[in-house]
């Protein structure tokens, strides 16, 4: 379990040093990243996805708002919350992820053998699975 945590530490490390790159903080990153891959989400389904309060997930999308980044939208079906979208902007900054994201998997990918890369494949499945 220690390789895992390992990774994973390495991992955020990678992700917050592209962040930094745009001029964002790792969590403002993992936000865009949500939003970017759940279309017109609500706040509170960013907290929970998140595992943070809807107060500082609130902040975070007022920052991200005034950066251009992400735009609220009514919520027809319940006019007391608002949708979070991705800005032109954002989705612009979002593919940029996806791409370095895929270039890094590439890159970590052509490092292993095919029969390595389809157990990995299957084990981090089932990691997300569990979680």
């Amino acid at each position: 379990t220690f390789i895992l945590v390992e990774f994973c530490e390495r991992y955020y490390g990678w992700e917050a040093s592209v962040a930094k790159l745009g001029r964002l903080s790792a969590p403002q990153l993992r936000t865009i990243c949500v939003i970017g891959r759940n279309k017109d989400i609500r706040m509170k389904d960013i907290a929970d996805r998140m595992e943070l309060t809807t107060g500082t997930v609130t902040v975070m999308i007022d920052r991200l708002q005034v950066m251009g980044l992400v735009e609220r939208c009514r919520n027809e079906n319940d006019r007391r919350s608002y949708k979070i979208q991705l800005s032109e902007k954002g989705r612009a900054y979002y593919a940029e992820h996806l791409k370095r994201q895929r270039e890094l998997a590439r890159k970590l990918s052509m490092k292993v053998s095919d029969s390595d890369r389809l157990v990995c494949g299957r084990v981090l499945q089932e990691f997300t699975r569990c979680i």
